[in-house]
Protein backbone atom coordinates (compact mmCIF):
# COMPACT_ATOMS: atom_id res chain seq x y z
CA UNK A 1 0.00 0.00 0.00
CA UNK A 2 1.24 3.22 -0.97
CA UNK A 3 0.42 6.50 1.61
CA UNK A 4 1.03 10.59 0.04
CA UNK A 5 1.84 12.13 2.76
CA UNK A 6 2.69 16.47 3.06
CA UNK A 7 5.42 16.95 6.19
CA UNK A 8 5.59 19.43 8.02
CA UNK A 9 8.91 19.47 9.56
CA UNK A 10 10.16 21.66 13.08
CA UNK A 11 6.77 21.77 14.95
CA UNK A 12 5.97 21.45 18.28
CA UNK A 13 4.76 17.73 18.30
CA UNK A 14 5.28 14.78 16.37
CA UNK A 15 1.00 14.32 14.71
CA UNK A 16 -1.06 13.20 12.12
CA UNK A 17 -3.16 16.74 11.18
CA UNK A 18 -5.52 15.40 8.90
CA UNK A 19 -5.58 15.47 5.32
CA UNK A 20 -5.00 18.22 2.45
CA UNK A 21 -7.57 19.02 -0.51
CA UNK A 22 -5.86 16.38 -2.45
CA UNK A 23 -6.05 13.31 -0.35
CA UNK A 24 -2.41 13.57 0.94
CA UNK A 25 -1.90 13.00 4.86
CA UNK A 26 -0.76 15.48 6.33
CA UNK A 27 1.44 14.82 9.51
CA UNK A 28 3.91 17.00 11.66
CA UNK A 29 7.33 16.22 12.77
CA UNK A 30 9.48 17.73 15.68
CA UNK A 31 12.72 16.75 13.48
CA UNK A 32 14.41 19.24 11.43
CA UNK A 33 14.86 18.38 7.61
CA UNK A 34 18.41 18.40 7.97
CA UNK A 35 20.65 14.98 7.20
CA UNK A 36 17.92 13.53 6.85
CA UNK A 37 16.06 13.51 10.40
CA UNK A 38 12.70 14.28 9.06
CA UNK A 39 12.75 11.28 7.00
CA UNK A 40 13.33 9.01 10.06
CA UNK A 41 11.20 10.67 12.03
CA UNK A 42 8.74 10.10 9.93
CA UNK A 43 9.31 6.00 9.47
CA UNK A 44 9.36 5.90 12.94
CA UNK A 45 6.49 7.88 13.47
CA UNK A 46 4.72 5.81 11.10
CA UNK A 47 5.48 2.38 12.62
CA UNK A 48 4.11 3.31 15.78
CA UNK A 49 1.07 5.16 15.21
CA UNK A 50 0.27 1.98 12.43
CA UNK A 51 1.96 -0.49 15.34
CA UNK A 52 4.39 -2.06 12.20
CA UNK A 53 7.97 -2.82 13.13
CA UNK A 54 10.16 0.17 10.82
CA UNK A 55 11.35 -2.65 8.19
CA UNK A 56 7.63 -2.65 6.76
CA UNK A 57 7.14 0.94 6.76
CA UNK A 58 10.15 2.63 4.00
CA UNK A 59 10.00 5.91 1.57
CA UNK A 60 9.86 5.65 -1.89
CA UNK A 61 9.51 9.36 -3.28
CA UNK A 62 10.17 12.54 -1.49
CA UNK A 63 13.53 12.09 0.17
CA UNK A 64 14.42 15.94 -0.02
CA UNK A 65 10.92 17.25 -0.51
CA UNK A 66 7.82 18.21 1.96
CA UNK A 67 5.43 15.64 -0.67
CA UNK A 68 6.14 12.16 0.25
CA UNK A 69 5.10 8.71 -0.57
CA UNK A 70 5.73 5.85 1.72
CA UNK A 71 5.12 2.32 1.72
CA UNK A 72 3.64 -0.22 4.05
CA UNK A 73 4.42 -3.65 3.35
CA UNK A 74 3.15 -6.82 4.17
Amino acid sequence: MEVHIFVKPGKKKNEILGQDENGRLCISLTARAQDGGANEALIEFLARTWQVPKSKVKLIKGHQARYKTVQLTE
